[in-house]
């Protein structure tokens, strides 16, 4: 027998698990911009994009405040309310494209998480956004009434 070692071979590395941009696209469809922001964040902590990902979550930050404006001025419904989901949901989908297409040409590889993982992830993040926007929408008039700030 010989004494030579068989090399080890080198492991490949494990296959990040991402939302497909097809996926946020979808949920965010339904869900709005809190889903597609949730999602893409998701994805940004995954790869470990810590910057994009700070840059998005302050973009969501206002993104919220304006919804929190307008919404004290102008009941949001109806068309508005489906056209803003629309744009989210293809702006996010164009995010996700754009984060696939980066992978890609970094070699990095990834496969898609489930779609009921986006669903029940986009469910909670949605929740947890529409308590903040109430609870701003709630406060804000009180806070600015105990400043003496009148509203127009």
């Amino acid at each position: 027998m010989s004494d030579q070692s068989v090399p080890a071979r080198e492991a490949a590395p494990k296959p990040l698990l991402l939302f497909s941009p097809r996926t946020i696209g979808l949920v965010s469809i339904v869900g709005g911009f809190p889903v597609g922001f949730a999602l893409s964040l998701a994805n940004l902590k995954r790869i470990g994009d810590g910057r994009a990902y700070r840059r998005m979550f302050w973009l969501w930050g206002a993104a919220t405040l304006a919804l929190t404006a307008v919404g004290l001025y102008v009941p949001i419904a109806d068309l508005l309310l489906i056209a803003l989901n629309l744009v989210s949901a293809a702006c996010f989908h164009l995010v996700g494209r754009n984060l696939d297409g980066r992978l890609q040409r970094e070699g990095r590889p990834y496969s898609p998480d489930d779609g009921l993982a986006a669903v029940g992830f986009g469910l909670a993040a949605w929740v947890v956004w529409f308590l903040v926007l109430s609870a701003l929408l709630a406060g804000i008039p009180y806070g600015l009434d105990f400043l003496g700030i009148q509203l127009p």
